[in-house]
């Protein structure tokens, strides 16, 4: 029997790998780094039971997770083991249990008592997200915090509202003049959207990352001083007189331009030149700076001040984008505390904000005011991706219990770095690697034995990671570090040029990565699998049309499995939310049963389309889009529905009476599918209330996710989507794209420590540019770039490892397969595939029984 839920996976008695307190130097704190598939749920639910059996109150007892899904699924656990040990019609369920906790004296009788306990206080019982534990704490901190009175959480629609409100009442707060320099500030002078949507997006880049961060932060980045007024009139002279003595075409044409930009007062224009990124690498280097040739005779003096000047330019337009951005967050937070104060609604952001400040104030206090019981037991699940901001909470918990001098409290938390896939919503990996740093010595497992995946998948995946160093990517680092004084010094080496490069920092951690990948095992040696890289047909056009050939060809071979096997689950994983509803659509069209992780959006019905265009037409009755769609439709204007027919009905008989009348004139026309998803959208419509234009609830409609009443066998989802779950059979068909996507503006930020407050904050900047950059900050970008890399391979480790059966790499046939940084490129360079990259519908690397069962 197949399914997606890691908790029908079967397991042993006994794990193997889980190590009696008695056995352990410090029973009292312990850090389990468990790889994908290691049972690490097994393991955090055996530490709960073991701390209960010990004699400890379940009210003493603080687990958390990050999803509420995983919390339920630890309770089910810890309830569900017990039980069965209690039944005296389950022999080995006893046995289990005490191999579990490591703990031959368990009776029956007392894991039957246990259970009467643990149910008479399951109110007491604190299993739940880390949003939830801070609500707790928050609620009995009511007058230490600065949250508003009767404050609630909101959900993402209202959340999407406030934030918008915040935005307009942002540039209503600033006056013109100041709202006019911030805005060139941010966009850099070339401001091409709404003053709203500008600001929104900055926000969406920034807001997070800089919470609980000092306003001062903002002003870190030092800019030097270069040629000015005088000094550059002179060395605009200065270029005109040796551009009159070289006889290098080039360098003369070159030289001119130059002093010409400097004459004329385009400063900027002589700063975006490239010519100092060549000065910058022969700097770094030691070589004479060539352009085409090297000067000559050589003006290494004017090409320093032309340096600086460019460096000046490029970095006090930074500094001043930094000030733009904290001045624009500093104003758009004190609006949302506005809002919230006259509202009451915030988000989980705000709870943990509100809880680290009490925390920063007085640790022991608001601590032992937060629970109504001390907390002498802390389990945290999925370390790897704990916010700093979380962690400044949890760690005075933390350094109280794991003392290694005191055997009455615990300290246990699991985790994988491997699969520290949330940076982007502010995880920071590195804590869990630091933790031990921070509350003392610990005691550390690693779990590599996988319960989930055949030996072909583990095979797999012992073959790709490993070996990522074999990309040529990988390579560059090696280079960085090479001994200067190589006979091939300033030619083939790039020891110096590459330094300080966003390259040299991805190599770096690509590295760094396979040297530290463990070697995996499996315990599901009886399973079967198969492991296959692909390319789709080759098509011309652009990145689109040849990711829409491998989904092509992922909709045929997951269609084909499914009416071969109907019971088997298969995953489609993708990399964009885009992809999901492109997937779905192409599957749907074979005639298979498909569906998306945690529903689809209601567009996927025809008919609530139509209606969601009527609303618009409405709204933007100048806009022939929406009349297009509607024209042959029952809602066209012909039958009745014009735009202010639909604004009448609206304003007389409220939002969700006009979408019931709509679905009724669709009625005749739709499917029950799509008369189940009108019903969905007329429930929606009833709180639209909380909407002040129709374009509002169109956009929540267009956004929101409505889940089926059952889940398909054949589910399409992101990676992220995917995460802790598990399938039959698993198919990447969107392999193609840059492992690191654009930072879309976000920050860079420098701190002392990964879960220190950052002292600097500095937005983002072209990795061309980053020679212009100082020192410290030059690394700052690195480690940033470092840190993206490696959370780009950790969701190609979540990905694969997804798979218990079957793994389906597709990728498009590409000459540049072999250099590329992408996932296809890695697989392809990490198992040596000797198949021509360029050859359509070709099978590049497979292992295993395609015909497993």
């Amino acid at each position: 029997m197949s399914s997606s839920s890691p908790s029908t996976t079967p397991r042993p008695a006994s794990s193997g790998q889980l190590v009696s307190p008695r056995q352990r130097n410090n029973p009292a704190a312990t850090l389990v780094r468990a790889s994908a598939g290691t049972g690490k749920t097994y393991q955090l639910t055996g530490h709960l039971l073991r701390t209960l059996f010990g004699g400890a109150a379940p009210e003493t007892i603080v687990a958390t997770t990050f999803t509420r899904k995983a919390a339920g699924e630890i309770t089910d656990r810890v309830l569900n083991d017990l039980a069965l040990a209690a039944d005296p019609a389950d022999a080995s369920a006893l046995e289990k249990l005490r191999q579990q906790i490591g703990d031959s004296s368990v009776e029956r009788e007392s894991a039957a008592n246990m259970l009467r306990r643990l149910l008479a206080s399951i109110h007491q019982f604190r299993i739940g997200t880390l949003d939830s534990l801070f609500a707790q704490m928050a609620r009995r901190l009511a007058f230490e915090t600065d949250l508003p009175v009767g404050w609630r959480v909101v959900d993402e629609v209202a959340a999407q509202q406030r934030r918008r409100s915040a935005v307009h009442r942002t540039i209503e707060r600033l006056d013109a003049a100041e709202l006019t320099t911030l805005l060139a500030m941010l966009s850099k002078g070339n401001r091409k959207r709404s003053i709203a949507r500008e600001l929104d997006s900055v926000i969406a880049a920034t807001d997070a990352a800089s919470r609980g961060v000092p306003q001062d932060a903002w002003e870190q980045l030092r800019v030097p001083s270069g040629p000015t007024g005088d000094a550059l009139d002179e060395l605009a002279g200065r270029l005109r007189e040796a551009a009159a003595n070289t006889k290098a075409k080039r360098h003369i044409t070159k030289l001119n331009q130059l002093a010409q930009l400097l004459e004329t007062g385009q400063r900027d224009s002589v700063a975006a030149d490239g010519l100092h990124a060549k000065i910058a690498a022969a700097r770094q280097s030691g070589d004479p700076v060539k352009y085409y040739s090297v000067f000559n005779p050589p003006i290494d003096d004017l090409l320093d001040a032309l340096y600086a000047l460019a460096r000046t330019e490029k970095l006090g337009l930074l500094k001043a984008q930094n000030e733009a951005t904290g001045r624009v967050l500093e104003v758009y937070r004190s609006c949302l505390r506005a809002i919230s104060g006259n509202t009451g609604e915030i988000d989980f952001s705000d709870v943990a904000d509100a809880i680290a400040d009490c925390v920063n104030v007085d640790p022991e206090t608001s601590l032992d005011k937060a629970f109504e019981c001390p907390v002498d037991h802390l389990l945290l699940d999925e370390f790897q991706d704990t916010a700093p901001i979380q962690w400044h909470v949890l760690s005075p918990i933390a350094s109280r219990v794991a003392p290694a001098d005191q055997t009455k409290r615990t300290f246990f938390c699991v985790g994988d770095v491997k699969q520290a896939i949330y940076g982007w919503r502010g995880g920071v990996a590195e804590i869990f690697d630091s933790v031990a740093q921070q509350i003392g010595p610990l005691t550390e497992e690693s779990l590599d034995r996988s319960f989930r995946s055949s030996p072909v998948i583990i095979e797999t995946i012992n073959r790709i990671f490993p070996k990522l160093g074999r990309h040529p990517a990988a390579t560059l680092k090696d280079a960085t570090l090479k001994d200067a004084s190589s006979k091939d010094a300033g030619k083939k080496d790039a020891s110096k040029k590459d330094l300080g490069t966003r390259e040299a920092f991805e190599a770096l951690a690509l590295e760094s990565f396979a040297k530290r990948f463990p070697t995996h095992e499996t315990a599901r040696t009886d399973l079967s699998g198969y492991f296959e890289f692909i390319t789709s047909d080759h098509v011309e056009g652009d990145a689109d049309a040849k990711r829409g050939a491998c989904f092509d060809l992922a909709a045929e071979k997951v269609s084909l499995m499914h009416r071969e096997h109907p019971t088997r689950s298969i995953g489609i994983l993708t990399r964009r939310n885009a992809s999901v509803a492109d997937l779905i659509h192409r599957i749907a069209a074979t005639g298979a049963d498909v569906s998306q992780e945690g529903g689809n959006p209601l567009t996927d019905s025809p008919a609530v389309d139509l209606i969601l265009s009527a609303l618009l037409s409405a709204e933007f009755p100048g806009d022939k889009r929406w009349a297009f769609h509607l024209a042959q439709s029952p809602l066209s204007p012909a039958a009745g529905w014009t735009p202010r027919v639909i604004r009448e009905r609206v304003a007389e008989q409220g939002l969700m009476q006009t979408v019931i009348a709509m679905g009724d004139a669709l009625l005749p026309v739709g499917d029950p599918r799509d008369r189940t998803r009108m019903l969905k959208l007329v429930e929606m419509a009833s709180a639209a209330n909380r909407f002040d234009r129709i374009v509002d609830f169109v956009r929540v409609v267009q956004n929101q996710r409505v889940a089926h009443s059952r889940p398909a066998a054949i589910r399409v989802m992101t990676i992220h989507q995917s995460k802790g779950l598990e399938f039959d059979t698993v198919v990447l068909p969107e392999i193609d794209g840059e492992l690191v996507q654009s930072s879309g503006g976000g920050l860079i930020a420098q701190a002392d420590g990964p879960s220190a407050t950052p002292r600097g904050l500095c937005r983002s900047l072209a990795k061309e540019l980053w020679h212009f950059l100082p020192n410290d900050w030059q690394q700052a970008f690195g480690m940033d770039a470092a840190g993206k890399m490696t959370e780009a391979i950790c969701l190609m480790y979540v990905a694969m490892t997804r798979s218990k059966r079957a793994l389906h790499l597709i990728a498009s046939p590409d000459k540049n397969m072999v250099k590329k940084k992408s996932v296809a490129s890695l697989v392809y360079n990490a198992l040596d595939c000797d198949a021509d990259p360029t050859t359509p519908l070709a099978t590049l690397d497979q292992s295993g029984d395609a015909a497993w069962t």
